[in-house]
């Protein structure tokens, strides 16, 4: 493994927080949004790693990241499976752009790159209306759309109702912290093409796309 380490001598954090680092939306800021800790867990897991934290009150904070080596050959369960023949043609007959839509940075850069490893061209836009700019101009080139619930500007339930009006055939997959039932019950009057539990992994992504566009291709 390499190791990546990083301290400082700053307040430190006692044992209720420590147990809480990593869970979604939870942030000692009274704006917080906790998502960044949470994202960086799901990422490391996801390339096989793992975070170690010490910290003491008043005595700072140390964190280890190990990953593993590039030589290392042991078969990662997230690698795309082999798609069955319903997918196969959903994804030849429905290939194309996947615009991506999410104000977090590091979540929206991962996205793309997994979108584009699983053979997609990815197209990024940080919040709802950036987003309806961006399928305005393109939406007959995308076929499937990642968005976020919550966002700053426009929401994700806004930002698909004002798609819909585009595209009443548009393709959203649903990427949230909040559980799948509460955030389908969000969106209860629009069809979803999929939802995406975040952290999400590499399979998390290919099975939501490649279910949206096999839905699509049977219709």
């Amino acid at each position: 493994f390499i190791c990546i380490e990083v301290a400082d001598q700053g307040c430190g954090m006692d044992r209720a927080v420590l147990d809480r680092l990593f869970d979604p939306f939870f942030s000692t800021k009274f704006a917080g949004r906790g998502l960044g800790l949470s994202t960086v867990l799901g990422i490391v897991d996801a390339l096989g790693g793992a975070i170690f934290v010490e910290s003491h009150p008043g005595k700072g904070t140390t964190m280890q990241v190990f990953l593993p080596t590039p030589d290392d050959n042991v078969a990662s369960s997230d690698e795309p499976g082999a798609p069955s023949a319903d997918q196969e043609a959903a994804l030849e007959n429905r290939g194309g752009w996947v615009l991506v839509v999410d104000d977090e940075e590091l979540v929206r850069r991962l996205c793309c790159e997994m979108v584009e490893r699983l053979g997609f061209r990815a197209v990024a836009a940080a919040d709802g209306r950036e987003a309806l700019e961006v399928f305005a101009q393109r939406g007959k080139e995308i076929c499937c759309v990642i968005l976020d619930m919550s966002m700053p500007r426009l929401d994700g339930l806004g930002t698909f109702q004002e798609m819909v009006k585009i595209d009443p055939h548009v393709r959203v997959v649903l990427s949230s912290g909040f559980s799948e039932q509460e955030a389908r019950q969000r969106f209860a009057a629009l069809n979803l093409a999929g939802f995406i539990q975040k952290p999400f992994r590499l399979s998390d992504i290919e099975r939501a796309v490649t279910t949206a566009l096999t839905k699509a291709a049977r219709t």
